[in-house]
């Protein structure tokens, strides 16, 4: 039985802020707000500790849009705040042109909504979109999403093993454990893209926190070596049109970035032309749960930084 994987990609076709943009949605439930601060950290920085729940790769933290308690997903493939909603159809002409991976979808401006997560209350900019059918398809309720516009002046220490993200206003290494390597990145829209190496070809990856599984596009399946590709294996892609389209997906034994390997990553082969089209990039591919899990791993969008520990 083929598993399936949900990878909802949307691109706007109007511009917003410095450019169009695109989020990938995932699947969430109800939960209440918690947060701590750490008394230990240095004068002049703030940590929070949010818990999250793993599901599939994706990770649900607790939120709230105007008092509504639920789980969002932390994706920072997301230009910014998507919120589940089924009253598009009320109002149409508020309606803004998307185009996902397998199709268009249609989004809604939400604006002036109160939103509350890590202990910050805030007016993002936010949309919000009718996923219905992924609740349908998950067997869960959906909140909606959290992405790129919340974390850009954050670092998100991301912690598999205890399950919380440690989510940084501003950080001294002077007074902590350093991390082993460091990855720098480069913004590309609101994607952190950095390169990796396959074999002998390097490729331009945007990293993407709400991915249940690497992508590489298509076109380089029959290119990477055999002795460092796994067996081939079938997957359905869920799609924010409804539809669920097929790929394929294997294990690549080897990725190295910075000179240190990755080892035993899925990714999951299939065209991202829409997504650079629409931004106007060249990448290659995107990095997500395989890659975030595979070490401790945290982002520092304030520095253009990927810092990794053991």
């Amino acid at each position: 039985m083929r598993k399936l994987t949900t990878i909802l990609v949307i691109c706007l076709t109007v511009p917003l802020a410095n450019a169009q943009e695109l989020a990938l949605v995932k699947h969430t439930d109800s939960l209440s707000v918690t947060e701590a601060t750490k008394s230990h950290l240095p004068k002049g920085y703030r940590n929070h500790i949010v818990p999250f729940e793993l599901i599939g790769g994706l990770i649900f933290v607790a939120a709230a849009s105007e008092g509504e308690k639920a789980k969002y997903i932390l994706d920072s493939g997301a230009p910014s705040l998507i919120v589940n909603s089924v009253l598009l159809e009320k109002d149409k002409d508020k309606r803004i042109n998307a185009i996902g991976l397998s199709g268009k979808t249609h989004i809604e401006n939400i604006p002036d909504l109160d939103f509350e997560w890590a202990g910050e209350s805030i007016k993002p900019k936010a949309y919000k979109m009718d996923i219905s059918h992924l609740e349908v398809v998950k067997k869960r309720a959906i909140g909606g999403l959290i992405g790129y516009d919340l974390l850009k002046e954050k670092e998100i220490l991301i912690n598999y093993k205890t399950k919380e993200l440690s989510i940084y206003e501003d950080r001294d290494f002077s007074e902590e454990k350093k991390p082993k390597f460091v990855i720098p990145f480069k913004m590309e829209a609101h994607f952190a893209v950095i390169e990796a190496k396959i074999g002998r070809k390097k490729y331009r990856f945007a990293l993407d926190t709400g991915a249940e599984a690497n992508l590489l596009d298509i076109k380089y399946l029959s290119k990477i070596k055999r002795d460092n590709v796994g067996e081939l294996h079938e997957v359905f892609i869920q799609g924010t049109d409804k539809k669920q389209n097929e790929a394929q997906y294997c294990t690549i034994k080897e990725t190295r970035i910075k000179g240190e390997n990755f080892d035993n990553m899925d990714y999951v082969f299939t065209s991202i032309d829409r997504l650079n089209k629409m931004y106007n990039m060249k990448i290659d591919g995107l990095l997500g749960f395989p890659f975030l899990s595979n070490k401790e791993i945290s982002i520092d969008y304030k520095r253009n930084k990927i810092y990794v520990w053991e």
